[in-house]
């Protein structure tokens, strides 16, 4: 992401989901995360490969050889580390491990959350290039983007107090104000999604108290969602990470 984030959506050779898997296949294994794939083929798969196969397979080594131009950026295997730590917390030191099983979802959520949060800013710098070049501009985006996340920040420092709040709450009204902050950012984006999005307000103030339409709030969720997947599939050839329920006992 952050070799493809800045630039414009052609301005590099844009990855297939294919050559997606396969570089993070890679960086699992080299992070002991995924075992490697032993498994022998059959002696009847063994004979010489029919015309389609072939054509596949040296296809498939050209993907191979592209994707080297794009993921540029020499990720460290699991023997480069003496040990990881998460929230304060030594989780991982010569194959041992640390962790009740709710620790565990926190983090998967935690990282599932960030990379929403990265990859959501770094779509934003792609599109919006000439804004964010400027420190006004800057300011701007970063406020909209402040108002994402309950904390307020991109990169938390502590897990959140309260999880039943944000983009991903149960409850409509604990995400409301998440997703009326979302269409904010997004309607900034050229298209004609982010035009109907300008013109489908949910949210007043009446007598000091906030007022919520719910139907129109659902089919801003809605459009702001899908629009932001595809949007983000055509700049980065994936789909993105999105945003999880925060795990409870």
């Amino acid at each position: 992401m952050g070799t493809l984030g800045g630039a414009t959506a052609r301005a590099v050779p844009l990855p297939n989901p294919q050559q997606w898997h396969t570089y993070l296949r890679g960086v699992a294994l080299g992070l002991e995360l995924t075992r490697p794939d032993n498994c022998k083929l059959p002696g009847t798969l063994l004979a010489p490969p029919s015309k389609e196969l072939s054509r596949l397979m040296r296809r498939g080594a050209k993907f191979k050889e592209a994707a080297k131009e794009i993921f540029t950026i020499c990720m460290p295997t699991m023997k480069a580390f003496q040990f990881l730590v998460w929230h304060d917390r030594v989780v991982w030191r010569h194959n041992q491990l640390d962790f009740p099983a709710l620790n565990w979802r926190l983090l998967v959520w935690d990282a599932q959350e960030h990379n929403f949060r990265l990859e959501f800013l770094t779509l934003d710098h792609c599109i919006l290039a000439s804004i964010w070049a400027t420190t006004e501009g800057a300011v701007v985006r970063n406020g909209k983007f402040g108002a994402m996340w309950p904390d307020e920040v991109v990169l938390m420092a502590e897990l959140p107090e309260d999880g039943s709040i944000g983009l991903a709450a149960g409850d409509w009204k604990k995400r409301a104000r998440f997703v009326k902050a979302f269409r904010r950012i997004i309607m900034d984006w050229p298209g004609e999604i982010p035009e109907q999005l300008s013109q489908l307000s949910f949210h007043q103030r009446a007598k000091g108290s906030d007022v919520w339409n719910e139907p129109v709030m659902k089919r801003v969720e809605t459009l702001a969602s899908t629009h932001y997947c595809q949007i983000f599939f055509d700049y980065f050839g994936r789909a993105p990470c999105i945003p999880c329920i925060f795990p409870t006992i």
